[in-house]
């Protein structure tokens, strides 16, 4: 009997403790949010504590990139751990109907609820198929839509996608209710009523920065009254003249700052915080005049990076500061799955970063990979880039000259009625030596001596769309075709001379 005793005892210990090595996720996802525009990131002008405090609590990843820079594709790969041509979301009005019904494969919260997670969602979601059918387990205040109005937005609770008006601001309305989870959870575990929810894993999405980014309340304003006309943030190309309005879209960061704030208050009067990590990251860039552009999906550095923050408890942190690893938006998932022990699916091409958090010159990505193709509604803007900290490649499909023409001539127009809109460049190859040019500036895909660059980063490429089953990769492959006849002819006439 005493042995019994000693083996049941033994068994609840060794289950208590894998519970409490899985630890809460409190994932926080802003929207339109560029990498540049919170104070930890070198900006003097905007005014977010809560984020800067989280930062120099945490670890801020100062060249994280999504892998699309468009609303529901880069929230599908945050479900998934894949990339667009993978997962079959390409744009906000583009996927296929796997991806419209659900998700071939399981996605990381359906794997997280395998593994003994409650997964909730709050805020914005703007993916077709409804939450609880990809994973969550518990769906309450959240919006359906991509957008709305910030005051009274039309928003469903539970499981129904049905809207109706709420009265309030969204990103407060969204944050009472993560407040309400959060205590709710807290108040569970101590009693322990509700055992099965612990841990969670709560999905907290707001639609700050995004249109309309106003109204905020009057404290909020009164930041920016001052800010001057010429105001630029860190990461703006200089020279640029085109800009947006900045104190209206620092109004709308400093105001969800101040509403993550109230969040991170929360989870520390709960007694939550010594068992959770905390991620905040954007959903995507917003150029806001950067490069002559207004809005995201292209593949500039104010369009494809955003901030990433990690708080974790000791067990899975040791340092703190900032890191330039090359961490990508697909990696989350494969970190949520390792925080849960639990395996990560072979196909992803995700890669946890966990190391990363136990020691800062862990190995890591040499390289990240950002694609975006909608010739539908996005007509001309399709490319696949890979990057790393000395350079960018970037690469459009291959058009004949009747589809370059008729493409020029849609573009002349559209900047002839829409004076804030500018075309992309049709450049079949760009390359950017980010060390002497991490503004973009200076296209030296046709430089003699950048030639070698050149070549290495479309192999860098190469090697990502193998790894992926990428079906563009035939339009790098008439270009490497290209420029290996080039290569043979010149070492013909080496020959015939």
């Amino acid at each position: 009997m005493a042995g019994f005793r000693r083996t049941l005892w033994l068994g609840l210990f060794l289950c208590s403790t894998a519970w409490c090595a899985q630890p809460n996720i409190l994932f926080i996802l802003s929207d339109d949010h560029r990498f540049d525009c919170i104070g930890n990131a070198g900006n003097r002008d905007i005014v977010t504590p809560n984020l800067d405090s989280l930062a120099k609590d945490g670890i801020l990843f100062t060249h994280a990139t999504v892998c699309t820079p468009l609303c529901s594709p880069s929230r599908a790969s945050l479900l998934m751990g894949q990339l667009p041509h993978q997962h079959g979301y390409f744009s906000n009005k583009n996927w296929n109907r796997e991806a419209k019904k659900g998700f071939r494969d399981p996605t990381a919260m359906e794997l997280l609820v395998r593994s003994g997670y409650h997964t909730a969602l709050i805020g914005k979601w703007h993916l077709d198929p409804e939450p609880w059918k990809v994973g969550f387990t518990e769906i309450r205040t959240w919006m359906p839509q991509g957008a709305d109005e910030y005051i009274n937005p039309k928003l469903a609770r539970g499981n129904r996608d049905k809207v109706k008006e709420v009265r309030g601001h969204v990103t407060e309305i969204f944050t009472d209710d993560a407040v309400e989870f959060l205590e709710a959870h807290a108040r569970a575990s101590r009693s322990q009523e509700l055992r099965a929810k612990s841990p969670f894993f709560l999905w907290l999405s707001y639609t700050a920065p995004h249109t309309p980014q106003k109204p905020v309340p009057e404290h909020i304003r009164e930041l920016y009254k001052n800010l001057p006309p010429g105001n630029r943030p860190p990461g703006f190309p200089p020279g640029e003249k085109k800009t947006g309005p900045w104190a209206q879209y620092y109004g709308a960061i400093s105001h969800l700052d101040e509403q993550v704030g109230r969040v991170l208050k929360a989870l520390d009067e709960s007694g939550l915080r010594e068992n959770t990590v905390v991620i905040f990251l954007g959903d995507n860039g917003w150029l806001m005049g950067s490069h002559g552009r207004h809005g995201k999906i292209v593949p500039e550095d104010e369009s494809i990076r955003v901030p990433l923050i990690v708080r974790a408890p000791a067990a899975f942190m040791s340092w703190t500061g900032k890191s330039p690893a090359l961490v990508s938006s697909i990696d989350l998932s494969a970190t949520w799955l390792e925080l849960a022990g639990a395996p990560q699916p072979e196909d992803w091409p995700s890669r946890s970063f966990l190391p990363l958090l136990k020691d800062q010159r862990a190995p890591f990505r040499d390289d990240i990979y950002c694609e975006f193709e909608d010739e539908e509604d996005w007509e001309g803007n399709a490319y696949r880039l890979v990057r790393t900290h000395s350079f960018k490649y970037v690469l459009r499909p291959p058009r004949n000259e009747k589809e370059l023409k008729s493409l020029h001539k849609k573009f002349k127009k559209m900047e002839e009625e829409k004076k804030d809109r500018k075309a992309p460049d049709l450049a079949r190859e760009r390359l950017f030596d980010l060390k002497s040019d991490p503004f973009e500036l200076r296209d030296l895909s046709t430089a003699p001596e950048a030639q070698p660059a050149l070549n290495a980063m479309r192999e860098r490429l190469k090697a990502w769309m193998e790894k992926t089953n990428d079906p563009a990769a035939a339009w790098l492959a008439q270009e490497m075709d290209s420029t290996q006849s080039h290569e043979d002819s010149k070492t013909r006439r080496r020959r015939s001379d």
